[in-house]
Protein backbone atom coordinates (compact mmCIF):
# COMPACT_ATOMS: atom_id res chain seq x y z
CA UNK A 1 0.00 0.00 0.00
CA UNK A 2 2.93 2.32 1.11
CA UNK A 3 4.14 2.16 -2.79
CA UNK A 4 0.46 3.01 -4.14
CA UNK A 5 0.18 5.78 -1.42
CA UNK A 6 3.34 7.92 -2.66
CA UNK A 7 3.10 6.97 -6.16
CA UNK A 8 -0.58 8.85 -5.92
CA UNK A 9 1.51 11.49 -3.89
CA UNK A 10 3.83 12.51 -6.32
CA UNK A 11 1.45 12.56 -9.05
CA UNK A 12 -0.90 15.00 -7.08
CA UNK A 13 2.59 17.67 -6.04
CA UNK A 14 3.51 17.10 -9.39
CA UNK A 15 -0.09 18.37 -10.72
CA UNK A 16 0.29 21.05 -8.24
CA UNK A 17 3.30 22.01 -9.13
CA UNK A 18 2.63 22.61 -12.83
CA UNK A 19 -0.68 24.85 -11.80
CA UNK A 20 1.27 26.80 -9.32
CA UNK A 21 3.97 27.33 -11.57
CA UNK A 22 1.56 28.12 -14.66
CA UNK A 23 -1.55 29.96 -12.33
CA UNK A 24 -4.03 27.69 -14.52
CA UNK A 25 -7.10 25.75 -12.66
CA UNK A 26 -8.87 24.84 -15.82
CA UNK A 27 -8.80 21.04 -16.28
CA UNK A 28 -8.24 20.99 -19.83
CA UNK A 29 -5.25 23.79 -19.58
CA UNK A 30 -3.49 21.24 -16.50
CA UNK A 31 -4.15 18.19 -19.13
CA UNK A 32 -2.61 20.07 -21.98
CA UNK A 33 0.99 20.68 -20.08
CA UNK A 34 1.31 16.55 -19.46
CA UNK A 35 0.16 16.77 -15.99
CA UNK A 36 -3.29 14.77 -14.71
CA UNK A 37 -5.56 17.39 -13.81
CA UNK A 38 -7.06 17.35 -9.91
CA UNK A 39 -10.77 16.33 -11.08
CA UNK A 40 -9.55 13.19 -13.02
CA UNK A 41 -7.27 12.19 -10.45
CA UNK A 42 -10.52 12.67 -7.84
CA UNK A 43 -12.83 10.77 -9.65
CA UNK A 44 -10.41 7.70 -10.03
CA UNK A 45 -9.34 7.79 -6.36
CA UNK A 46 -13.61 7.64 -5.53
CA UNK A 47 -13.64 4.84 -7.37
CA UNK A 48 -10.79 2.65 -5.92
CA UNK A 49 -12.01 3.55 -3.23
CA UNK A 50 -15.29 1.58 -3.37
CA UNK A 51 -13.91 -1.14 -5.16
CA UNK A 52 -11.70 -1.29 -2.19
CA UNK A 53 -14.17 -1.45 0.04
CA UNK A 54 -16.18 -4.10 -1.78
CA UNK A 55 -13.01 -5.80 -1.73
CA UNK A 56 -12.20 -5.92 1.65
CA UNK A 57 -15.27 -4.64 3.09
CA UNK A 58 -18.44 -5.92 2.58
CA UNK A 59 -18.98 -10.24 2.48
CA UNK A 60 -22.36 -10.03 0.68
CA UNK A 61 -21.32 -9.04 -2.81
CA UNK A 62 -21.30 -10.32 -6.13
CA UNK A 63 -17.51 -8.96 -6.48
CA UNK A 64 -16.34 -10.13 -3.03
CA UNK A 65 -17.47 -13.34 -4.11
CA UNK A 66 -15.83 -13.54 -7.65
CA UNK A 67 -12.18 -12.24 -5.61
CA UNK A 68 -12.85 -15.04 -3.28
CA UNK A 69 -13.15 -17.87 -5.59
CA UNK A 70 -10.55 -16.01 -7.78
CA UNK A 71 -8.08 -16.35 -4.98
CA UNK A 72 -7.76 -12.45 -4.07
CA UNK A 73 -9.77 -12.58 -0.92
CA UNK A 74 -9.77 -15.04 1.69
CA UNK A 75 -8.48 -16.12 5.01
CA UNK A 76 -4.57 -16.11 5.93
CA UNK A 77 -3.07 -19.84 5.22
CA UNK A 78 -7.03 -20.84 4.05
CA UNK A 79 -6.06 -24.34 2.89
CA UNK A 80 -4.38 -25.17 6.84
CA UNK A 81 -7.64 -24.45 8.73
CA UNK A 82 -10.03 -27.21 8.89
CA UNK A 83 -13.26 -25.19 9.99
CA UNK A 84 -15.38 -25.02 7.21
CA UNK A 85 -16.01 -21.75 7.57
CA UNK A 86 -19.13 -23.21 10.06
CA UNK A 87 -17.49 -22.82 13.61
CA UNK A 88 -20.43 -23.63 14.78
CA UNK A 89 -18.97 -25.41 18.05
CA UNK A 90 -16.13 -23.02 18.13
CA UNK A 91 -15.37 -20.98 21.29
CA UNK A 92 -13.35 -18.18 22.84
CA UNK A 93 -12.51 -16.23 25.19
CA UNK A 94 -13.32 -12.76 26.15
CA UNK A 95 -10.79 -11.08 28.41
CA UNK A 96 -11.53 -8.26 30.99
CA UNK A 97 -8.66 -6.03 32.14
CA UNK A 98 -8.86 -4.77 35.99
CA UNK A 99 -6.09 -3.09 37.27
CA UNK A 100 -3.30 -3.21 34.08
CA UNK A 101 -4.28 -7.26 34.15
CA UNK A 102 -6.24 -9.24 32.02
CA UNK A 103 -8.51 -11.91 33.04
CA UNK A 104 -10.53 -14.50 31.19
CA UNK A 105 -14.38 -13.25 31.74
CA UNK A 106 -16.67 -15.49 29.76
CA UNK A 107 -16.20 -17.93 27.25
CA UNK A 108 -18.29 -17.36 23.84
CA UNK A 109 -19.52 -19.61 21.84
CA UNK A 110 -20.35 -18.89 18.40
CA UNK A 111 -23.69 -17.98 17.48
CA UNK A 112 -23.88 -20.59 14.45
Amino acid sequence: MFVGETGVSRIIQRTCEVMKEHKLDDPSDVRALGVIDLQTIQKYLNFHYSVTLDLYGSDVSSNAANYFTSGLKGRFRETKLDDDHVLSEAEYPVFEVVAEKSFPRACLRSPL
